[in-house]
């Protein structure tokens, strides 16, 4: 569990650079400070949910742990539009929309993790096919 967790946080690690590196590229100086903000945010975010979600309460039931994930990754965002983005002093829209691109993209790579580690319960995860 723990080496799926590690994966996994690299795995959103990277998301968050690539959204920082053409979002970076995309806005220019001017919104580099929100795009790197709310990238920041979300690989947190995102990072902690899956611990604490799916490794560490371990919910059995997927459906309630991804309900639980989206009210509060929704949360968020809001409270980063509210609040976030004022203290921190940069543009709404780049550090909105990378924020929410992290999240987008680390959400699906959090469906095939948590595959990976149903397919790991039932054994190698190979399909025999049989004729």
């Amino acid at each position: 569990m723990i080496r799926l967790g590690m994966e996994y946080t690299i795995g959103v690690v990277a998301v968050g650079l690539l959204v920082t590196m053409v979002g970076g590229l995309w806005v220019g100086r001017g919104g580099i400070v929100g795009v790197a903000w709310g990238a920041s945010t979300a690989v947190a975010l995102q990072a902690a949910l899956f611990w604490l979600l799916f490794l560490r309460v371990r919910l059995e039931r997927r459906g309630l742990a991804y309900g639980a994930g989206i009210l509060v990754r929704f949360m968020a965002v809001i409270l980063m539009a509210f609040f976030g983005v004022a203290a921190v002093g940069a543009s709404a829209a780049p550090t909105l929309f990378s924020m929410v691109a992290c999240l987008f993209g680390s959400t699906l790579l959090e469906a095939l993790f948590i595959q990976r580690r149903e397919m790991g319960k039932a054994g190698t995860g190979a399909v025999t096919i049989r004729t």
